[in-house]
C-alpha cells in the first residue's frame, strides 16, 4: 500500500463501482434494469470483467478486447434487463 499509484488504482475503483452502480440504479428507478437486481454486486461485476479483459489482453494481444466487450455487455444487459425479471 505504500507505492503512490496504489491509492491512486485504489480510488479509481471505488469511483468507477459507485458510479456504475448509481448508474444502475437509475436505470432501475426509470424501468430499464430488473427490479430484483442487485446494483452494487452488478456494479462490480462488471468492473472487475472490464479490468480482468484489459489485463487479458495486454497479455495476448492476439485477443479482441472490441469482441470481449461486445459479448459480455451483450449478456450483461439481457441478464439485468427488465425483460429477464418481468
Amino acid at each position: 500500500p505504500a507505492p503512490p499509484a496504489n491509492r491512486y488504482f485504489r480510488d479509481r475503483s471505488r469511483f468507477v463501482r459507485e458510479w456504475l452502480e448509481q448508474v444502475l440504479v437509475d436505470a432501475q428507478d426509470a424501468g430499464e434494469v430488473g427490479p430484483g437486481i442487485d446494483c452494487a454486486a452488478k456494479a462490480c461485476e462488471l468492473v472487475a470483467f472490464l479490468d480482468g479483459a484489459a489485463v487479458l489482453w495486454l497479455l495476448d494481444r492476439s485477443l479482441s478486447l472490441v469482441e470481449l466487450y461486445e459479448s459480455y455487455l451483450a449478456t450483461f444487459v439481457d441478464v439485468v434487463g427488465p425483460r429477464a425479471h418481468g
